[in-house]
């Protein structure tokens, strides 16, 4: 049965890739999102069986066959719960000593959770060694899209990530069938640029490209006039400084271009 908008994915040999590209090591945490029945939680655990496995499930009845399935692992512990909620307090909570050790976060991700998730994780004071999920293909080429063709989730993601398209995966191999293909994307939280740091400076700049993305056909500049509620012959100046084209769009800017935008607007 499809619950809460699930895609289970059957291909067995689609699971070992996704393993190989978490690379699951001895001395590391695992937290998995959304593991479902299991089918991830089995490849990883055939590949290594020493890693620390924690599946957080918001779905009670799949949460309860997953304490039952894996009771006797002690290497495993179950949370049922939302993962946007549950991820941040439990890296914090000392009982689960996430950060006494290297940890990454992996799952099959439906398409609402992703951008909430994503930006959840990379804004964390203790960022996870590594983001391995499985998601909409359309959304994972959106992610690591490159000028001109930029936009407001991509710059969002590497501006705080270094993201990779590993590879894709079509709706054939899922169960349901979604109507969609679907990619495995790899991403590697990075230090932020000074001084985008703290959730202060990360709403600041948040607000930035969102007003920068908020009528992606309308010029840049236009965009940020009307929504930061700057004078345009300001940002014109800015513009010059910063060697940006005044017709540019949003889509055409460089990671650099939007944090030097950002260190002079703010």
């Amino acid at each position: 049965m499809q619950r809460l908008g699930q895609h289970f994915l059957i291909n067995k040999a689609v699971l070992s890739r996704i393993v190989a590209a978490i690379n699951p090591q001895p001395n590391e945490t695992i937290i998995e999102v959304g593991p479902g029945h299991g089918e991830l939680t089995e490849e990883i655990r055939k590949q290594n069986t020493e890693s620390r496995l924690i599946l957080i499930e918001k779905d009670e009845k799949l949460a309860r066959d997953l304490k039952e399935k894996y009771l006797s692992d002690q290497n495993i512990e179950i949370i049922t719960g939302d993962a946007l909620k549950t991820i941040p307090s439990l890296i914090q909570d000392t009982r689960y000593k996430i950060l006494d050790t290297p940890y990454k976060v992996v799952g099959n991700i439906p398409y609402y959770l992703t951008g909430f998730l994503l930006r959840t994780l990379l804004e964390l004071e203790h960022p996870p060694k590594e983001i391995v999920f499985t998601i909409q293909k359309e959304v994972a080429e959106r992610i690591v899209a490159k000028p001109p063709h930029m936009n407001l989730l991509a710059v969002s993601v590497q501006y705080f990530g270094t993201p990779e398209l590993v590879f894709a995966i079509p709706k054939s191999d899922f169960n349901p069938p979604p109507k969609i293909d679907s990619a495995t994307i790899r991403i590697t939280p990075r230090s932020v640029p000074e001084p985008v740091e703290g959730q202060q400076s990360n709403k600041t700049f948040f607000t930035l490209i969102k007003a920068g993305f908020s009528h992606p056909r309308k010029l840049l500049i236009n965009n940020l006039s009307e929504g930061l509620d700057i004078e345009k012959s300001i940002l014109e100046k800015v513009f010059k400084k910063e060697k940006i084209n005044l017709i540019a769009r949003a889509q055409k800017l460089s990671l650099n271009q939007w944090h030097s935008l950002f260190l002079i607007i703010e």
